[in-house]
């Protein structure tokens, strides 16, 4: 069981302040806890976990260990040996830890960076071990509402959307409107570009379509990421408001590496989303019945 007090790091300078923060780190400490004596957990609630958890990491190791000792021209000064090991660590998720806990074990340097690091990571640990622990209890779907059930609309047509792949309902030939959770970054967009377009039953065109706009996407991002060894600024949000931070920034080791890792999560599940609606397109055939956008009776 994970214990509060294990964690001084997230309670101390930064975080104090950061009642938020620490309200979503608690929250984390007691899903995992929670979980670990019901021996199950929603995979809608190890999604949030995991975001939490490795925000909280990625945090922690920029104030504890990038500003302290890298950032703003600070790895000038460190040998250069440290300063290899140092570049050759990246904090993509709380599921990297375990890899960084062996990588600082196996080292033989002595520096107050990497008595830093390793103070961190033993830190971090039990929160990385108790998710990778969960990864076999993980129960699909959300829990059962509390609510009675709603009273079911028999004249209502349900059909898959062409480009989230949900069970929607449909209104006149077009799917009704509803959210849609883009790829590699989680968040929902108002609607889904699938109200535009027939079912999948009915029509492949927005299938074709969403694979046009995962080729276009995908294209752009593998340029990005050819073009990081030229970036001389970038894009973040502070306190809520975009800023454009350059090299010269205290923050930018700490934002260029979430810049590169990023990219490449992005990469990696355009491709994966490619193989599978391509896939679906191949083997696509439609419903002999097409709706009917007639009125109801």
């Amino acid at each position: 069981m994970l214990d509060l007090e294990n964690f001084p790091s997230v309670y101390s300078s930064k975080y104090r302040g950061a009642e938020r923060q620490i309200i979503r780190f608690e929250q984390v400490v007691e899903i995992l806890n929670r979980a670990t004596v019901n021996g199950s957990i929603r995979n809608t609630e190890m999604k949030d976990v995991k975001r939490w958890a490795s925000d909280i990491a990625s945090d922690l190791w920029g104030e504890k260990i990038s500003d302290v000792y890298s950032s703003s021209g600070k790895y000038a000064d460190l040998p250069a040996a440290v300063c290899d090991l140092n570049f050759s660590i990246m904090i993509m998720g709380i599921h990297t830890i375990p890899s960084v806990d062996k990588k600082l074990k196996k080292t033989k340097l002595d520096h107050p960076m990497i008595d830093a690091m390793r103070v961190l990571v033993a830190e971090l640990m039990p929160l990385a071990t108790t998710i990778d622990s969960l990864k076999a209890s993980i129960v699909k779907g959300r829990a059962p509402s509390a609510e009675p059930p709603k009273d079911v609309n028999p004249n209502k047509v349900v059909k898959t959307c062409p480009c989230c792949q949900r069970a929607i309902a449909v209104g006149g030939h077009t799917m009704v409107h509803h959210g849609y959770e883009r790829t590699g970054n989680g968040w929902q967009t108002q609607s889904c570009p699938g109200i535009n377009f027939p079912p999948l039953e009915v029509s492949s065109a927005g299938l074709k379509w969403m694979i046009e706009n995962y080729e276009a996407r995908l294209t752009h991002t593998v340029q990005l990421q050819a073009e990081t060894d030229t970036l001389e600024s970038l894009p973040i949000s502070i306190a809520g408001e975009k800023v454009i931070i350059t090299k010269a920034s205290s923050r930018w080791d700490r934002s260029f590496r979430s810049y590169e890792a990023r990219l490449v999560t992005d990469i990696r599940d355009l491709k994966d989303d490619l193989v599978v609606m391509n896939k679906r397109l191949k083997e696509w055939k439609p419903e002999v019945a097409t709706v009917d956008d007639s009125p109801s009776p």
